[in-house]
C-alpha cells in the first residue's frame, strides 16, 4: 500500500530508510505505521487534513472585513 508520512521516522521501507513528512513510498503492511500516527493512505491527506474539506466553510462571499 502506498502511504504518506504523517511525522518524521525510519524505517526498511521505500527508497530512503529516514522519512520526512510528506513522503510517500511503497508499505507491505502499513497496519502498525498508521495506528501510530506515522503514515496515512497515500490516497487521502490523513485526519487532520480531511477535516479541512469536510464542507464546513462559510462560503467566500460571507468574509467580513
Amino acid at each position: 500500500m502506498k502511504v504518506k508520512t504523517l511525522r518524521d521516522h525510519q524505517n526498511q521501507y521505500g527508497k530512503k530508510y529516514s522519512k520526512k513528512v510528506g513522503d510517500e513510498y511503497e508499505h507491505p503492511s502499513p497496519e502498525t505505521d498508521i495506528a501510530f500516527g506515522y503514515v496515512a493512505p497515500a490516497d487521502r491527506d490523513g485526519e487532520k487534513d480531511a477535516s479541512k474539506s469536510s464542507g464546513t466553510k462559510a462560503p467566500a462571499g460571507n468574509v467580513k472585513g
